[in-house]
């Protein structure tokens, strides 16, 4: 049980300066039904931090992130109570030394009671 006192830890240094950071970002969603068994999902987003006006941005080799961009889909199948899902995620990152990508593909499952 918590009384919203203090727990005596220091936080992370990422922590205290999340509300230093300027920039925008968006993302998009939505899903198409094919036909009553099939559907279509997908995401976008992006994040872009203005690193001009974030003094709270790591600036150390490897630290600062200048954007990131995700993607993901998904095609399920659905029946009855039960859907099965082939998603998809990846993740381009522009840090100050470099770009990295990420992707992963995934099976889903689900059971609506």
């Amino acid at each position: 049980m918590s009384s919203g006192t203090s727990t005596g830890r220091t936080p992370p240094p990422s922590a205290s300066l999340a509300t230093n950071v300027r920039g925008w970002g968006a993302w998009v969603q939505g899903g198409y039904e094919i036909d009553p068994h099939w559907s279509l999902w997908a995401f976008y987003g992006l994040d872009d931090p203005n690193e001009a006006k974030s003094p709270g941005l790591p600036a150390g080799p490897g630290l600062a992130r200048f954007k990131n961009q995700d993607v993901a889909g998904m095609l399920r199948f659905h029946a009855g109570r039960y859907a099965v899902g082939l998603e998809y995620f990846g993740a381009n990152t522009t840090w100050n030394n470099g770009k990295r990508k990420a992707s992963q593909i995934a099976l889903s499952t689900q059971y609506t009671i």
